[in-house]
């Protein structure tokens, strides 16, 4: 009998939940698939119980059920047989479990239900890593055929190729999803686009047909003013440029993929970022990632900037703080300064593409693009983004989520 450390089993479970957060299964609808391959299993074994049961900390939730009533979701890991399974990541069958000293004080076997026969096969993903178990139980002791056996360890098969087909699925509409937004993006690049490049460039080339009349009538004071609006001009254009430039990158999401040490990342931007000298940065603790550094990187120079740029001529304090949640490949970040803030009705507007804000007494900085820019890689990776009142009332909150790169997508 295999003996497990408490290291072991930490180690065991983390490796399933993490599998488990990838398929997104726990605690889902009801769904034919898996309930006929229950009663398949019960067909083929001649049992009047078989259960299709995912193990996380503490149960054993119950994807399928057939014998057993609708409302019993889930058994606690302590009274699970597929607990053994689950551990060992090998099939198992308990002819009689009243004589199995590891079950014969189950209150499963020895109370009301008085079970007596247990043979499970594992859930296997393709990293070999058990989910849980398809098993079936009958109230005598027994023993399946090596047929019966074969049949229940191809149904374990179609098991994991139902939950392999849900998330294949769920890739394609977050593709999906992705190239919908991409194009609505190219939709509002080309509006937008052909007025804020077209008119410095009309007001450029009015310029230069006045310098034009004014240096042939000598008028050198004129000729120098017009080239200040000129150089005026194309500084705009470069920024503009600048700004669409990585608006674009934006819209493609670099897939390679590492672990990341974020809270170096932030500090490091702090000491290379324009007017990040002025600026007062404290970072809590943040937990290393599995992401493309590229993006989020991106994101957080968008935020540290607009947190630098929208503050009054004094020392800025800026927050960045972050906790994991609500799953386990999910990280929420909060960047929080002391500035003057953005009213609550322009939360939404200020991320739509070449959208500003000015501060008051200034004119408005940047191109309206960085934080268009943040949008469009936040959710391009699975996560979302919003504004917030900061606490006290002085200043702003940026909140957004981050989702973690599964362990298939690492170092892609």
């Amino acid at each position: 009998m295999p003996v497990y450390t408490p290291e072991s089993v930490q180690l065991l479970d983390a490796q399933r939940l993490r599998a488990l957060e990838r398929y997104n299964i726990l605690d889902t609808d009801p769904e034919f698939a898996f309930d006929d391959l229950t009663r398949l299993a019960s067909l083929v074994c001649q049992t009047p119980i078989s259960l299709i049961g995912l193990m996380d900390h503490h149960r054993q939730w119950l994807k399928s059920r057939t014998g057993i009533p609708a409302e019993v979701t889930e058994i606690p890991r302590e009274l699970a047989f597929c607990n053994e399974i689950v551990m060992s990541g090998s099939p198992l069958e308990i002819p009689d479990l009243l004589t199995d000293v590891r079950f014969a004080e189950n209150p499963l076997v020895s109370g009301e239900m008085a079970l007596r026969f247990y043979a499970g096969v594992p859930l296997k993903t393709a990293d070999n890593i058990t989910l849980g178990t398809i098993c079936v139980i009958d109230h005598k002791p027994r023993e399946l055929t090596e047929a019966q056996l074969q049949a229940l360890s191809t149904i374990a098969e179609q098991v994991m190729a139902q939950l392999e087909l849900k998330l294949r699925n769920k890739q394609l509409e977050i593709g999906y999803n992705r190239l919908s937004r991409a194009n609505r993006r190219l939709d509002q690049f080309t509006n937008i686009i052909s007025h804020d490049l077209k008119a410095p460039l009309s007001s450029l080339l009015g310029v230069a047909d006045l310098m034009l009349g004014d240096a042939r009538q000598g008028d050198a004071d004129a000729v120098c003013e017009a080239l200040s609006v000129i150089s005026s001009e194309v500084t705009r254009m470069q920024r503009l440029v600048k700004g669409l430039l990585e608006f674009s990158r934006s819209t493609r999401p670099a897939l390679q993929t590492e672990l990341v040490d974020v809270r170096n990342m932030v500090l490091e931007l702090s000491e290379t970022l324009p007017g990040a000298q002025s600026a007062e940065l404290v970072v809590g603790p943040i937990p290393l990632m599995h992401t493309a550094p590229v993006a989020l990187r991106q994101v957080f120079t968008q935020l540290l900037l607009n947190a630098i740029r929208h503050n009054p001529d004094r020392r800025t304090r800026i927050e960045v703080a972050a906790e994991t949640g609500p799953n386990l490949h999910q990280v929420t970040f909060r960047v929080t300064d002391d500035g003057v803030g953005i009213p609550v009705a322009d939360h939404e507007q200020v991320f739509q593409l070449f959208k500003r804000l000015p501060t008051p007494g200034k004119q408005p900085e940047g191109c309206g693009i960085g934080l268009a820019t943040a949008k469009h890689l936040v959710e391009d990776y699975g996560g979302q983004i919003h504004l917030e009142a900061a606490p006290g009332g002085q200043g702003l909150r940026v909140v957004f989520t981050w989702e973690q790169a599964g362990e298939a997508e690492i170092g892609a």
